[in-house]
């Protein structure tokens, strides 16, 4: 017999795991999207402009569904910063 809270429970964890995979494909889409109307996103810049905070997961993610991303090392020319600009390359095999 399963009571009330277990199926309480149950039912708050599905929704946790579905809410993180909705909140991953989101994530996914605004990276891809930016990536296609732009030269390159940052880690930083995927932070501060989408609340981002797993982008290294996110590109590996994408990476694996199919697209292409390269990563450029640069270097902020004032700070001396070191950071990678994600670019994509291509996409025939994404999703």
């Amino acid at each position: 017999m399963v009571t009330l809270t277990q199926l309480n429970i149950t039912t708050n964890l599905h929704m946790s795991n579905t809410g993180e995979t909705d909140m991953t494909n989101t994530q996914n889409s605004k990276i891809i999207t930016h990536l296609r109307a732009t030269k390159g996103l940052t880690q930083r810049e995927a932070m501060l402009d989408y609340s981002i905070q797993s982008f290294t997961k996110r590109i590996s993610e994408l990476r694996k569904s199919g697209y292409r991303i390269d990563g450029v090392k640069g270097k902020h020319p004032v700070t001396g910063q070191q950071y990678t600009r994600y670019v994509l390359i291509d996409e025939t095999s994404g999703a």
